[in-house]
């Protein structure tokens, strides 16, 4: 079985002098079985907390196992495979009607098991996931937790993609 874990996704908003956060998860206490999961820990005012969620691709068996958000069968041998494959986990961020907001990072938190996808890429629906906000080769069997500068401006909402591929 392969397994890639996701634990936390914090997205901030910026302004001239701050950074709010948006939304986070906390995944104590949830499994990926009942996706999509829509426990945020966090979400800052004016997002839009029903449609704000967690939730893997359609190539992703959810795990059952309890306090993490996970999924296997990472087949994808490739990132076009990845893609093809739909083997990805997803945050939806949706603000309130009339609302926009700015991504300017996106950190989270993961475990890769030893049949895990060893390569991933992320990549938003703001620009049709056509370019890779960040993406790392060769991952070992650790906790990685990549903290990625973005300019997502000026959206009522976002879908984030890590694809992962070459477990």
């Amino acid at each position: 079985m392969k397994h890639l874990v996701g634990v936390v996704l914090i997205c901030c908003l910026a302004s001239a002098t701050y950074a709010d956060l948006l939304a986070a998860w906390e995944v104590t206490g949830v499994t990926a079985s009942t996706v999509p999961v829509f426990t945020n820990t966090y979400t800052a005012a004016n997002i839009d907390s029903n449609q704000t969620y967690l939730t893997l691709g359609p190539g992703i068996t959810a795990s059952t196992a309890a306090n993490t958000f996970q999924g296997s069968t990472w087949t994808a041998t490739s990132y076009a495979d990845a893609v093809s494959s739909n083997d990805y986990i997803s945050w939806f961020i949706v603000a309130e009607s009339g609302y926009q907001f700015t991504v300017t990072n996106i950190a989270f938190n993961f475990v890769r098991s030893s049949t895990g996808a060893s390569n991933m890429v992320v990549q938003s629906s703001y620009d049709t996931f056509s370019s890779d906000l960040f993406s790392s080769n060769s991952i070992g069997n650790t906790t990685f937790a990549p903290s990625i500068s973005v300019s997502l401006t000026d959206t009522s909402d976002v879908e984030i993609r890590l694809y992962g591929w070459g477990a």
